[in-house]
């Protein structure tokens, strides 16, 4: 996939609760608050489909603001766990990319269209 946005995080010491968030949803176009598909993969190489609300992270003295896949808060792990807690779980990115598309075109249908083609 060389498309889309990622969020990664991370929990020093805890590497076996790291997730990487990806969307192909452009969240600087959809906005805040907007629900949006997302694949989940965790630190163990499996991988979810799941949904995210979209937030607005405030400009810093080195960004500019921007809209982020997931709201950021405590960053402990039961934050995320929760995305993936009762999710089909797939062994590989393709079979989880299928997943996502069909979600996509069926859920999603608004966000068709940034599925890389």
């Amino acid at each position: 996939m060389v498309h889309g946005l990622i969020m990664e995080t991370k929990k020093k010491g805890k590497e076996s609760e790291r997730y990487l968030f990806w969307t192909s949803v452009d969240t600087d176009k959809v906005g805040a608050n907007k629900q949006i598909p997302v694949i989940i993969s965790t630190a163990d190489g499996k991988f979810y489909i799941s949904s995210s609300t979209t937030a607005r992270k405030q400009k810093s003295s080195a960004y500019k603001p921007y809209v982020a896949i997931a709201p950021t808060g405590s960053g402990n792990s039961s934050q995320y766990k929760s995305y993936i807690t009762g999710k089909d779980q797939y062994n590989t990115l393709e079979d989880a990319y299928k997943a996502y598309a069909d979600v996509v075109k069926n859920d999603y249908s608004n966000y068709k269209d940034t599925l890389p083609h």
